[in-house]
């Protein structure tokens, strides 16, 4: 979210959630692959960053906590040799939107502080709605905690 410039709060990790391979298929980011965790602790230890500061572990399930279609609203950046690829505001919205209410009743709550700042459109709550609909139990508190947020940024 900060290298796409939709929040400004500090942070001290980078979030790796999936890798996309030549042919385009995108896999999950967890575990990283030797060579980059090899490198990646090399620099944190040039630098003094925190052993996870390139963090794969929010990829360990990221195929059921990506919003349908997300491979094709990927956002290439290009940093010298490297490339990477960045999830769509929209998409980064709706994964916002969700682990705000998985964490619903958490203070404080990061999630909900990133969606406040996100300030979502109809169309990605509807989204997180989707989600929700092949994700969780209608009768599960995330799902009434989407509600609570739905009216939240509703009544905003």
């Amino acid at each position: 979210m900060l290298a796409r410039q939709l929040i400004e709060r500090a942070t001290t990790d980078i979030d790796v959630l999936g890798v996309r391979l030549p042919n385009g298929v995108v896999r999950s980011g967890y575990p990283l692959l030797p060579e980059i965790r090899d490198v990646a602790n090399e620099i944190g230890l040039a630098l003094g960053l925190d052993e996870l500061w390139l963090d794969d572990r929010p990829g360990s399930d990221f195929a059921n906590a990506a919003p349908a279609g997300f491979e094709q609203r990927l956002e290439r950046a290009t940093f010298g040799a490297l490339v990477v690829w960045h999830l769509s505001a929209h998409d980064i919205c709706v994964i916002k939107i969700c682990a705000t209410a998985e964490r619903w009743g958490e203070v404080p709550n990061k999630h909900w502080e990133d969606v406040v700042a996100l300030k979502p459109s109809t169309d990605d709550l509807a989204a997180a709605r989707r989600f929700a609909d092949r994700t969780w139990s209608p009768h599960s508190a995330a799902w009434s905690a989407l509600e609570a947020i739905e009216e939240l940024l509703h009544d905003a």
